[in-house]
């Protein structure tokens, strides 16, 4: 693969020397980022340094709270009671709304430290290191030319705000993403046990990462099915020895039933909720600011549709891949079609995630971003009358705005930047997952992108 990456460098030489510029460039980014987690004050790291609401915010902060409250016996978790007016090292608690498994991880990172400024940082770099090494690992086992393509495009993507502005918040939406793709790799590669366990911690954290069970259900294979909720059940079983049932009772009986039922909030705020929202009810949010007469009942609605299709969609995607390559036919179908094979597979569990990450109450703006922009870097060769569209995906989904809170009187602008930003989402995301729900025989899914 870097030999191909050589290759395709040695006939352009200012292509090469630009490419080393933005990858220099790239790393000092990353490097002033990694100060500001450090040490807060050095302002001028942060990823959007004039926006003071991102750059005191930290998802991580419900983590730790939580795991904390968790270890001291807390009867409900998602009480918001918990973590409102708190604060830890000069960061507003944010309200812990995840899955009960997740609390292993926050809880280890408390082992090993009991300050949270060190935490911070540990969290950081780890989850830096997991999104760089899934990145290369996707681009590794593509190969080829594709694989090369993609590897070139690490330092566009390293330095698109939705990556940076997710790994300073500390969110853990990008680890899922890159544990998700890791796990399917090895799955590819017949390592139905780590592929599981990968996909697992994903589901566990996450939820929407599950898309790819489906996927996988499609395609018939139910070993790493079977691992992965394997590992789930071990995950949960931790988390009642070490917390008890506090924190599944009350997931169950208190948080779910939010999530299901809808929360009123975005329509008692739809200013906040639907220019920072890339989620479906942003969407339906973003459709009622200009005028269209929508409400929580049209837009619970829309949020089920898209639910349903997105499933039906990912079970067509595996059981057209499932037929493309029957028996022991599977291996030979998949040595002759090599790069374009994998990147096709690769592309559609990145559309999927994309996808099914949307369907979450509230998908933050910030970060909503990095499934289509590591598609983008998927994209297959282009022809000159599809560069200017592969060029527009990465100028809407590279930058972010700064955020409502941080700059009254901007909403005006956000609504129509990030209205423009979700559709593109949906195009990118979307036209994968169309084409790769369609017969194998159809167009190749490179050229819905590039």
């Amino acid at each position: 693969m870097f030999r191909e990456a050589n290759v395709r460098w040695a006939g352009a030489p200012f292509l090469r020397w630009c490419w080393r510029l933005i990858a220099a460039a790239a790393l000092v980014r990353l490097l002033l980022v990694g100060a500001f987690m450090v040490d807060a004050r050095f302002a001028f790291g942060a990823a959007l340094p004039g926006d003071a609401f991102y750059r005191t915010h930290s998802c991580l902060t419900a983590y730790w709270q939580a795991a904390a409250l968790a270890r001291d016996g807390a009867i409900n978790l998602y009480d918001a009671a918990l973590y409102e007016h708190h604060t830890v090292d000069g960061f507003g608690i944010d309200a812990y709304l995840y899955p009960p498994p997740f609390l292993l991880w926050p809880t280890a990172a408390a082992l090993l430290t009991d300050n949270f400024r060190v935490a911070r940082v540990g969290w950081f770099v780890v989850e830096l290191g997991l999104f760089i090494w899934a990145f290369g690992a996707v681009a590794a086992w593509v190969g080829g030319r594709p694989g090369a393509r993609c590897l070139l495009w690490l330092p566009v993507v390293m330095t698109a705000l939705p990556v940076l502005l997710g790994l300073q918040m500390g969110n853990f939406h990008l680890a899922a993403i890159a544990l998700a793709m890791l796990g399917m790799v090895a799955v590819e590669e017949e390592h139905p046990r780590w592929g599981g366990f990968c996909i697992s911690v994903a589901i566990g954290a996450k939820l929407f990462p599950a898309i790819l069970l489906i996927v996988l259900a499609g395609r018939r294979k139910p070993t790493p099915i079977l691992w992965t909720l394997g590992w789930l059940v071990a995950e949960t079983a931790g988390t009642l020895v070490l917390f008890g049932v506090a924190p599944l009772k009350s997931f169950i009986a208190f948080q779910l039933p939010q999530l299901f039922h809808g929360d009123p909030a975005p329509w008692e705020a739809p200013g906040l909720f639907g220019t920072v929202n890339s989620s479906i009810l942003g969407l339906a949010l973003k459709i009622r600011a200009v005028g269209v007469p929508i409400g929580p009942v049209a837009a619970s609605v829309m949020g089920w549709v898209y639910a349903v299709t997105l499933s039906i969609g990912a079970l067509a995607a595996g059981v057209m891949h499932a037929k493309d390559k029957p028996g022991e036919a599977a291996a030979e179908a998949r040595h002759s079609r090599g790069d374009e094979e994998r990147l096709r597979s690769a592309q559609a569990w990145l559309a999927f995630l994309g996808l099914a990450s949307m369907a979450a109450p509230f998908l933050p703006d910030a970060y909503a971003a990095v499934a289509s922009l590591w598609l983008l870097a998927l994209a297959g060769p282009a022809r000159r009358s599809r560069r200017a569209a592969l060029a527009v995906g990465f100028l809407v989904l590279w930058p972010v705005l700064p955020s409502r809170i941080a700059v009254p009187g901007f909403e005006h602008a956000r609504l129509t930047f990030t209205s423009v930003a979700q559709l593109v989402l949906l195009a990118v995301a979307g036209g994968v997952a169309w084409n790769v729900g369609r017969r194998r025989n159809a167009r190749p899914a490179s050229s819905i992108i590039g």
